[in-house]
């Protein structure tokens, strides 16, 4: 991936980064919020608004984002692996294209993090058998 860039350059910048244009150099890092219903991890008008707010960034990396059932790590993350899922990230993209912003998902497998807990009693795919040490936080075990 190409990188157009020069040395005198600024954050308020414009920059090009591979396909993407971004009007600054100024990329927000992912922070997994969990503002969805843990019942369908569909993206709300929270997550929307939230997002939406924050389109002044130049790239927006999305929180950490599961292709899997069997691969949410967190309660109320937003996931990306039903056709729902996908209506509801189109909303949080056109609120943050809508006020020129740029954001990128960030695809995830919860790997051994994950817990029949989280996935409605299903248990992980992943290359190791061993389950998670640390407690999941908000579930009492």
């Amino acid at each position: 991936m190409e990188v157009k860039t020069n040395t005198t350059a600024n954050w308020a910048d414009p920059i090009t980064v591979g396909d993407l244009h971004s009007k600054n150099r100024i990329m927000m890092a992912a922070l997994t919020r969990c503002r969805c219903n843990p019942e369908d991890n569909i993206p709300t008008p929270l997550l929307t608004e939230y997002y939406g707010q924050r389109a002044g960034a130049g790239i927006i990396l999305s929180e950490a984002t599961p292709v899997s059932q069997r691969g949410e790590g967190f309660f109320g993350s937003a996931c990306l692996y039903n056709e729902k899922h996908l209506e509801g990230w189109k909303l949080v993209t056109k609120a943050v294209h809508g006020k020129g912003g740029l954001i990128v998902v960030q695809l995830v497998h919860a790997g051994r993090a994950t817990h029949p807990t989280i996935n409605k009693g299903l248990e992980a795919y992943g290359p190791s058998p061993l389950r998670r040490r640390e407690p999941i936080r908000g579930l009492n075990e």
